[in-house]
């Protein structure tokens, strides 16, 4: 009963305790990275990670859903196949993160900047956490573009804690229940569009992809402190991509793409372990990973196969249409790229010929997620195309949300949840 009560309590209210003092977080000159270690027990993912969605794209930020089996067909206008959609109170271009019962999302406007954590089974908003009152936080935030805003981040999550990072450049962290136990400021990002690069959790750390105008930094944060546990300086320009996180030779990755390059770093160290001059412009597309193999791809620059462990280039090409914004998928033999305006590509793996284009006429800036042997993908206007991933093009449905959408969306079991222009979507069975 007592527990009960305090549910109650939580349920709808702005949660929110007091943030560390600056003075207990402050690190003005970032820690280098410490020696190298020798890779340790904690490489590889655990299975609770594997069973959920724990960050922007699902685990390790790949695109590809581990043992879902969700439904193809649904009508949002008709409501057929919807088991639940619930408002989002502001607007926001962050993907949803799962775990277990619970669905988190962020949402944003030059005032406020919130946390929201939905009941995955109902829809109900159980509480909402604000990322105010952060000592360094700008008195007037930064100027973004309309079409990123001040919430494009997706969070992270690890089944205790989750960490949202916001355009002002405060990042926070708050338990299930929706106490804050940590906030920073982590400096105004210098970015013209808004910054969205995407938060990971690996172990006891969460990482930040930090490029912008007043130096590029990759970032490892205790989760439970939100101390700085290690600082990379980056040579890169601005860019709007993820990371990836992936496991090559018994040592867990992180894979970076920002103009002039791609590049890796031990995850549990920060050394950089190869970098590889093969992007430029503004890099919005995140990097992604199969079979031994790096992808990248950047609109006006090209795509591009690299060696997970060296950063050799294995092949190179610019004989296709390329994505801008959103980010591609890959199998053992094939990767997909979107592109915001329609056009789909099929290339393949071992030499970069193109297998298949097909133009859809609207494309979007969710990025394509692999699901067994179909790919979904959510073009703006709401509308989630599902085809065969494979050498020839197949498609399998064209199923309505009812609104735009510029998410990706999460795969859990036999559901899919999809953020909409006003509405956080529920798809499949109870």
């Amino acid at each position: 009963a007592i527990w009960g009560l305090y549910l109650v309590t939580v349920q709808h209210a702005s949660v929110r305790q007091p943030s560390l003092t600056a003075a207990a977080l402050d690190d003005a000159v970032d820690p280098a990275p410490p020696a190298v270690e020798e890779p340790d027990e904690s490489v590889g993912w655990p299975a609770a990670f594997k069973e959920n969605w724990p960050t922007f794209r699902g685990l390790g930020g790949l695109g590809s859903a581990h043992g879902a089996d969700p439904p193809t067909t649904w009508d949002g206008n008709a409501g057929e196949g919807i088991l639940w959609k619930a408002e989002v109170p502001r607007r926001g271009f962050s993907s949803p993160v799962v775990w277990k019962n619970r669905v988190f999302l962020t949402g944003a406007d030059a005032n406020i900047r919130e946390i929201y954590c939905y009941d995955a089974d109902t829809g109900e908003l159980l509480w909402t956490a604000d990322a105010e009152d952060v000592p360094g936080t700008p008195d007037e935030p930064p100027a973004v573009a309309d079409d990123t805003g001040y919430a494009a981040p997706s969070v992270a999550v690890d089944g205790d804690r989750v960490v949202a990072i916001f355009a002002t450049g405060v990042i926070v962290a708050h338990d299930f229940d929706g106490r804050r136990l940590w906030a920073r400021h982590l400096g105004t990002p210098d970015n013209h569009y808004g910054h969205s690069s995407s938060l990971l959790i690996f172990n006891d750390m969460v990482f930040v992809q930090f490029d912008h105008f007043g130096g590029s930094q990759l970032k490892a944060l205790e989760l439970e402190t939100g101390r700085t546990r290690w600082n990379r300086p980056r040579t890169s320009d601005i860019s709007w991509a993820s990371p990836i996180l992936i496991e090559v030779e018994d040592r867990m990755l992180l894979i970076l793409a920002a103009a002039p390059m791609v590049a890796a770093y031990d995850a549990l160290t920060g050394e950089e372990r190869w970098s590889n001059n093969v992007l430029s412009g503004e890099v919005g597309s995140s990097p992604t990973y199969a079979n031994g193999r790096v992808f990248a791809a950047n609109i006006y620059a090209q795509a591009v196969s690299l060696d997970a462990s060296t950063g050799e280039t294995h092949w190179e090409t610019s004989q296709l249409e390329l994505p801008d914004a959103a980010s591609p998928v890959a199998t053992d033999r094939f990767l997909f790229l979107p592109t915001s305006f329609g056009v789909f590509s099929c290339v393949d793996v071992t030499d970069g010929s193109v297998v298949w284009e097909q133009d859809f006429d609207t494309g979007g800036y969710g990025s394509p997620v692999l699901v067994e042997d179909r790919i979904y993908w959510v073009t703006s206007d709401g509308v989630t195309r599902i085809f065969k991933a494979s050498e020839n093009f197949e498609l399998i449905a064209e199923s309505p949300l009812g609104e735009p959408s510029v998410s990706t969306p999460a795969f859990v079991d036999t559901r899919i949840y999809i953020r909409g222009e006003k509405h956080l979507f529920c798809i499949g069975g109870p």
